[in-house]
């Protein structure tokens, strides 16, 4: 039996032990709280290792059922796996296809997934500039209000990137503008 890997780890909450599939829960629960529910329509199947280059989401069957993909070198280092699947469970909220997403979704997931890994004594950050960039611009919308993305997505629960500059801007006036504007930028259409 591998231990410390993403089926078997030796930390420990309430005596049992956490697996990266424990952890996913722990993690809805909290994005939930602080983001708004997630769309149920969606039935999460769980998280599997592949030769992928980057961790991500699919729907197999093209139907409403979600596996989080994540990367082969995840097996023998959950940290790794904890980072990459808080960065994913984010975009559990309303789950979009590939190439859809704005700076605010990918920019919340990297955020999200750099201070759940902080908060649970895992030392790991985000090695892309462009990601991380969209997380520094998110902290900073959320140095404004706390529950901003709880209340831009309403209780319609709206997705991240079908925010628009103008819900931001008509919700909360004394936004920066150009902050604004960055943040409901096309993530995939920017350049590295």
């Amino acid at each position: 039996m591998i231990k410390n890997n993403i089926y078997s780890t030796s930390r420990t909450i309430g005596g049992h032990s956490l697996s990266i599939v424990s952890r996913l829960g722990d993690m809805l629960k909290e994005i939930e709280i602080n983001y708004g529910e997630r769309d149920k329509k969606f039935t999460i199947l769980g998280i599997e290792l592949t030769d992928i280059n980057t961790p991500r989401f699919w729907f197999p069957g093209n139907c409403n059922n979600i596996i989080i993909q994540i990367t082969e070198n995840c097996l023998a280092d959950i940290n790794r796996a904890v980072y990459q699947v808080a960065h994913e469970a984010v975009h559990l909220l309303n789950p979009l296809q590939l190439g859809n997403s704005n700076y605010l979704e990918e920019g919340l997931a990297t955020s999200f997934s750099g201070r759940y890994c902080q908060r649970h004594g895992i030392n790991i950050t985000c090695n892309s500039l462009k990601y991380q960039a969209a997380a520094d611009l998110v902290d900073k919308l959320l140095a404004y209000d706390q529950n901003i993305i709880k209340n831009l997505r309403g209780s319609e629960l709206i997705s991240l990137s079908s925010v628009t500059a103008e819900m931001i801007s008509d919700m909360y006036p004394n936004i920066d503008k150009e902050l604004i504007k960055k943040l409901t930028t096309n993530f995939q259409a920017q350049l590295e």
